[in-house]
């Protein structure tokens, strides 16, 4: 077994390994299994880090290029600004005084004002910061509710300087650049600045595809009993569905907690942070790098590592064709679950992969609140396996469902998958179920809650599982924890 990990974990490697307790990363020593854990924490670092400096560069060619524009026509700004001063000075030497003494200002002074910041503030259409007074205010009679706010909006007019007057209109300025089709020279530069980034994050994306392609959960390898033929070697992996490649719509369900969990961790809480990830990771290059990933893991399972039966959770379209193909080609025998009936949502199938020769398949529909779920399953002989991946709840615990599951989801499940695969057809058979996957929730609970109140007619229930936890997020946490990839075995 340790053969088999040391090996599989080389999908997610860098050449050059990390040691854990060199890393920087969380206070406990990894275990050798949760090594990618680790380099893809620190490929994720690196790749901020760069990815950053990308940014911030492109937008000091932007900030230089803007800048010359607004100083070709600084004469023509600190005229508007000079014009827009004298008729605050003008109205305001009428109505100030007036304020003072608190006495009714003219509408048909306000209304002069009103037109002459208009016509200024125009000069560039629409704009976000203007001095001109709102109808609603403008109509406002002394001694009304309104009337006081008309007063101190006046007043703000009145007190702005040349140099506020100035800085504003730059900024009307920048504005009407920025948006575009109003200065050719600029639009040009622009573009090309646009151009010059986005092939320097192709650059940067191919750079780090093999580390930002991996899955959040390590590949799971036990030693499971099935039905006569003793103890077969059988893997379980939540590959994590990225993306559809070249998708008009990307769903990114699946990939955006990991790309949260990973910006928060690594302290990079701006969204900008979280978006250059995303954007990696719905890239061509990295999704086709997972792809190749997932194959190239089902392939070695199958022909190096002496895998009888692979478990695979999180499966995409473009993942399902690559390995029906694989599998085709190869003679195996693959099996997938209906996927998600929301284009809006993860397809979140689940597959089975083996050499041998399916008896029956069929399928179970969990549900989870208004999440939908369906598994996978295959009958050898007198056993059944199930591959599942567990809905995460959207409402609080407390108020979901699970009357006679003793208060756990997991154990919900497999009361449900035991009734439906683990009844005899007739008489006399014996029947066992081997479930395993992504049970989203800490298996060591549940097998304790299963041993004490195992489903009816289920004469024992047991737990493979690795000791460590599974997840990167689980991993992340200060404590050790259960880990929630595992298989359950039910006679």
């Amino acid at each position: 077994m340790g053969d088999f990990l040391e090996t599989s974990v080389n999908y997610y490697a860098l050449k050059a390994k990390t040691k854990s307790e060199d890393s920087g990363f969380g206070k406990k020593r990894a275990e050798p299994m949760q090594e990618p854990f680790l380099r893809l924490l620190a490929a994720a670092r690196s790749f901020l880090d760069e990815g950053q400096l990308l940014l911030r560069e492109a937008r000091q060619r932007e900030e230089e290029a803007i800048v010359a524009v607004i100083s070709e026509q600084d004469a023509e700004l600190k005229g508007r600004a000079k014009d827009m001063f004298g008729i605050i000075e003008e109205v305001g030497a009428v109505l100030l005084p007036l304020i003072r003494e608190s006495k009714p200002l003219p509408k048909e002074t306000l209304t002069t004002l009103n037109a002459g910041l208009r016509s200024i503030e125009s000069h560039y259409g629409a704009c976000s910061k203007s001095d001109v007074l709102p109808d609603p205010l403008l109509k406002a009679e002394p001694g009304s509710r309104m009337y006081p706010s008309l007063v101190k909006k006046v007043e703000a007019v009145f007190g702005r300087s040349f140099g506020e007057l100035e800085s504003r209109e730059i900024e009307r300025c920048r504005a009407h650049i920025l948006q575009g089709g109003s200065h050719k020279v600029f639009d040009a530069q622009r573009a090309e600045f646009a151009a010059a980034l986005s092939s320097h994050k192709r650059v940067l994306f191919d750079k780090y595809a093999q580390e930002l392609s991996q899955s959040d959960h390590i590949q799971v390898h036990q030693q499971v009993p099935l039905g006569r033929d003793g103890s077969i070697s059988m893997v379980t992996w939540n590959v994590l569905e990225f993306p559809g490649l070249r998708a008009q719509d990307p769903v990114f369900d699946g990939v955006r907690p990991v790309c949260d969990m990973l910006a928060k961790y690594l302290g990079r809480k701006d969204a900008e942070s979280t978006s250059l990830l995303l954007e990696a990771v719905s890239s061509d290059t990295v999704i086709n790098c997972h792809i190749e990933r997932v194959k190239a893991f089902v392939h070695d399972s199958m022909t190096e590592h002496g895998i009888d039966i692979v478990l695979l959770q999180e499966i995409g379209a473009g993942v399902k064709e690559c390995i029906s193909d694989m599998c085709k080609r190869s003679g195996w025998k693959v099996h997938f679950s209906t996927k998600n009936d929301d284009a809006k949502k993860c397809d979140a199938m689940t597959a089975i992969v083996t050499k041998r020769a399916f008896d029956e398949v069929s399928e179970i529909e969990v549900q989870r609140n208004n999440k939908i779920r369906h598994f996978a399953a295959a009958r050898f002989s007198s056993t059944w396996v199930v591959s599942c991946h567990l809905p995460l709840t959207t409402v609080p615990k407390e108020k979901e469902d699970l009357s006679a599951s003793f208060g756990s989801y997991s154990m919900k499940v497999l009361q449900q998958i035991w009734r439906r695969f683990g009844h005899s057809q007739s008489a006399g058979d014996k029947l066992e179920v081997v479930i395993g996957g992504d049970w989203n929730a800490p298996i060591r609970n549940t097998i304790k809650i299963a041993t004490a109140h195992p489903p009816e007619a289920c004469e024992s229930i047991s737990l493979y599982a690795p000791e460590c936890e599974t997840t990167l997020n689980d991993f992340l946490l200060d404590e050790p924890i259960s880990p929630i990839d595992g298989f359950f075995v039910l006679r």
